[in-house]
């Protein structure tokens, strides 16, 4: 083990304890796929976990990206180590958040979702009626933080524009997608049902950044 390893472990070992004295149960998922990583084949581990917006515990989230410092011993069973994308999971309150930055020796950064994502692709395959024009899947339940931010465009008539010109809703989304599947085009729908398609997909440092916008139902 190098001297590099060994300073990491201890950070983790630190990182746990924080974790044991404010945290609670989070169950750790891993899938390499875009369908329902929270299944019981992607289980790895079970730790206390908390999180921080700053050092101290007292600072509230603001808006924008929901970006939390994570307090977990990131030594996990069966010779894993924490990594970006995975998830965690409390069962109890449901809060469900991803590892978005595991970088050695910096602190472990999660994202906190607050919905599940299904992906389609339009393009030809087999169907009912033969080969033909339809909708393929791309992702299944996967875990997202869906936000509008200040300034993007909301439903309704925008004054300044023209009178034919309706204005649709825009979202800012953040997931974990492992194999860089996620295209301009793709067509999503969140938890709540709302459809929106993909314009725009950004490969960051804590994770894969979505811009979409909602479909013209009219």
């Amino acid at each position: 083990m190098s001297k590099g390893d060994s300073i990491q472990r201890k950070l983790w070992k630190s990182y746990g304890k924080v974790g044991k004295t404010l945290g609670y149960d989070f169950e750790l998922y891993r899938a390499d796929t875009l369908v329902d990583p929270i299944n019981d084949q992607y289980y790895i581990d079970t730790k206390k976990v908390s999180y921080s917006q700053d050092y101290e515990y007292r600072k509230q989230r603001d808006e924008g990206v929901s970006i939390w410092n994570c307090w977990i011993d990131g030594r996990l069973e069966g010779l894993f180590d924490i990594q970006q994308g995975d998830h965690l999971f409390n069962y109890e309150t449901g809060e469900l958040y991803y590892i978005s930055s595991s970088l050695p020796h910096l602190d472990l950064i999660a994202i906190k979702t607050n919905s599940k994502v299904s992906i389609v692709r339009s393009g030809y395959a087999d169907g009912a009626n033969g080969f033909g024009v339809t909708d393929i899947s791309i992702g299944i339940d996967i875990p997202a933080l869906i936000y509008q931010p200040k300034g993007a465009n909301t439903s309704g008539y925008n004054p300044a524009q023209s009178e034919m010109f309706s204005v649709l809703p825009s979202y800012e989304m953040y997931l974990h997608d492992p194999l860089r599947e996620i295209k301009i085009g793709d067509a999503i729908t969140d938890s709540s049902g709302q459809r929106t398609q993909v314009t725009a997909v950004y490969i960051t440092d804590n994770g894969t950044h979505l811009s979409t916008t909602a479909y013209d139902e009219s």
